[in-house]
């Protein structure tokens, strides 16, 4: 955006959120066929969500240039402050016993082939089972063993 006062890209962000979600109620009124108030609930709520989140993303670095927090300011004033205090500061390393031994490489798991049950078992003979049955008589599948 050209314009990087804080007031002129809040506006512009605001706007493009503004005609994003008068392009989304048009198209799920009159396109997708919802109806009048859940397009506008819709569209509302993608203008509030959008035009909040491109004022955060785009307008942070005209936000940054104003006024500094009293809290980074009181950071910058102690770390000024002492330096030498900050470079006698020890640092800290780390316990030994904290340090872990290499593991081995894990061998590759095994490929599980998962079961399927049924879930819903039926209670009632569907239409034309029993015919079905009839007609099959006692023939089974057996696979050659030979």
């Amino acid at each position: 955006m050209s314009d990087k006062s804080d007031t002129g890209c809040r506006r512009k962000c605001w706007q493009g959120a503004a005609f994003a979600g008068g392009v989304l109620f048009v198209v799920l009124n009159y396109v997708a066929g919802f109806g009048l108030v859940a397009a506008l609930l819709l569209a509302l709520a993608i203008l509030a969500g959008s035009g909040t989140l491109l004022v955060r993303l785009v307008c942070r670095q005209s936000a940054a240039d104003g006024p500094v927090s009293s809290t980074a300011a009181a950071a910058r004033a102690s770390a000024a402050a002492s330096p030498a205090a900050a470079a006698m500061a020890p640092t800290p390393q780390p316990d030994p016993a904290d340090l872990r031994a290499p593991q081995p490489e894990a061998r590759a798991a095994p490929v599980i082939k998962p079961v399927i049950k049924p879930v819903i078992k039926p209670t009632t003979p569907l239409a034309g089972e029993a015919e079905l049955a009839a007609r099959k008589g006692r023939w089974s599948y057996r696979p050659d063993t030979a």
